[in-house]
Formats: C-alpha cells, sequence, structure tokens
C-alpha cells in the first residue's frame, strides 16, 4: 500500500490515480483511485475507501524521497535596475529525513503585493536544488513570491520559500516637462507651479527622481526663491518633481533651470512684475 500511495499522491497528473466513485465497478488493475477524501481500492469489482487522503498524505511524506520541506538557499531577495537580470532563485527540497529529493517540481503557489509575477517552475536536481530563472522585466515593480511543491492531490501550500523582488528604473533617458512654461508674478508673491517627470528608456516614470534646480538672477536684481520642493505621483508611480518659487520685491525677468543628471537641462524665463 505505501508504494500505492507514493504514486497516487505524488504523481503530477495522477495517471497512476484515476478519480473514481464508491461503489462503481473496477477491476484489480485499475487500483488505486481516489475521490475528494480518500484513497480507492477495488474490492470484488467495486470502488471501496481504502485509507482518507489525510492519512495516506502523512504515510507517504514520511516515505524516503517524498519532497517534505523546501528551504532558501540564494537570491530570494533582489533589487535589480529594470532591463538587467536577475540572479536564479535558488531552493532545496528535501524529505523527511532531510536527504535531497530530486526531481521535485517547484513553482509559484501564492503572491503578495502590487507585482504580480509568476516565477518560472523548474525541477530540483541530484543534490535537491531547484534554479528558478524570472525573465528579464523592464516594468519599475515589486512583488513577494511564495515559491511552494507543486503536483500531487495536496502540493502542501503551507511548505513555502518566499521570494522578495524589486525592479527599479533604470538611468534617466527622457523629462516630461509638465507645467514648464514662463510665467509672471506680482513681486513678493508666489508663481504657479512648475513641474516635470523623469522617464528611463522603458518609458519607466522614475522614483525619486535627482532633479537640481536652479534660480539665476537677472541683470536688474530680479530674482526668487525655491519656497515649496516635493516629488509628485505619476498613476501609480512616484516619478516627478513640483517646485513653487517667490519673487523677491525686485521688478524684471531671472531663470529657472532644471537638471537631471545625463540629460541637458532646461530653462524658462520667470517675470517679477
Amino acid at each position: 500500500m505505501p508504494f500505492l500511495l507514493v504514486m497516487c499522491l505524488s504523481t503530477a497528473a495522477l495517471t497512476a490515480c484515476q478519480r473514481a466513485t464508491v461503489g462503481t465497478r473496477c477491476t484489480p488493475s485499475q487500483s488505486p483511485a481516489h475521490d475528494a477524501t480518500h484513497v480507492l481500492t477495488c474490492v470484488r469489482g467495486r470502488w471501496r475507501a481504502a485509507i482518507s487522503l489525510a492519512d495516506a498524505a502523512r504515510i507517504v511524506a514520511a516515505a524516503p524521497g517524498y519532497p517534505m520541506t523546501i528551504a532558501p538557499i540564494s537570491g530570494m531577495t533582489q533589487r535589480i535596475e529594470a532591463g538587467t537580470s536577475f540572479e536564479p532563485f535558488v531552493v532545496e527540497v528535501t524529505d523527511a529525513q532531510g536527504r535531497p529529493v530530486p526531481g521535485a517540481l517547484v513553482g509559484t503557489v501564492d503572491q503578495m503585493g502590487h507585482g504580480l509575477l509568476d516565477v518560472p517552475s523548474a525541477r530540483t536536481g541530484a543534490d535537491g536544488r531547484a534554479h528558478l530563472v524570472l525573465p528579464v522585466q523592464t516594468r519599475q515593480d515589486s512583488g513577494h513570491v511564495a515559491l511552494g511543491l507543486l503536483g500531487g492531490i495536496d502540493p502542501r501550500l503551507d511548505v513555502e520559500a518566499w521570494v522578495d523582488w524589486d525592479v527599479h528604473g533604470a538611468a534617466p533617458s527622457d523629462i516630461y516637462y509638465y507645467l514648464f512654461e514662463a510665467q509672471s508674478a506680482p513681486v513678493g508673491t508666489e508663481f504657479s507651479l512648475f513641474s516635470l517627470f523623469v522617464k528611463d528608456r522603458f518609458d519607466n516614470y522614475l522614483t525619486d527622481p535627482q532633479v537640481e534646480w536652479t534660480i539665476t538672477p537677472g541683470p536688474q536684481g530680479a530674482s526668487g526663491e525655491i519656497v515649496w520642493r516635493n516629488n509628485i505621483d505619476y498613476h501609480v508611480s512616484t516619478g516627478g518633481q513640483a517646485v513653487r518659487v517667490k519673487a523677491n520685491n525686485t521688478p524684471g525677468t531671472f531663470t529657472l533651470t532644471a537638471s537631471v543628471p545625463g540629460l541637458p537641462p532646461r530653462s524658462v524665463t520667470l517675470t517679477n512684475t
């Protein structure tokens, strides 16, 4: 019976253990089978319940070579730049005796967070270790993924190894000037908002954009000061920055310049009236 239970509970496709109904006709060569709660055997031409799936699972779990635990080995927390490769997520599967289990199928069983990204499944090698590799990601996002044992009637979703991944934006490649035009304001008052968004080559709006704002006084002494500065949201990502400028008490023009590392600066003329 234990050998048949191993076939019934650990075969991914369940080809060795068909689904059947208690009391229906069978032949001995069809044993074992299962229904929703029990392993079934063929007795005098009819299916009969032999043992509950829960009890069968406990018997099988103690059998040598049956995947029982999954443990993280390396690469379980990664933060990379968009467009670059992840390191493999490496986990080890062992049986109840702590010995490596080759051929066990490992894959995504649960996810949390904003980023929904299935980790492609992989089988363990002779050392009991599976190397799971995410494809290159260009979207700026993050997530929390549980890797678990797949296949069989009971995949034991409580046996998990969690992966934390984060893809941040690549180098700045473009600036979207949302509110960045010449303005006039009475002396001693604030101009309207100035803002811009910084994007990488994958069209991600970069979080925490490194923007330098510079004020250059005019020849007559007209100038201003930045009185407010903050990152701003674009849809779900923080990808921009905004400032407010207050005119000094001297009429005339001066210049506000926005600079992002690696990109040409852009200036706008402000007028104190």
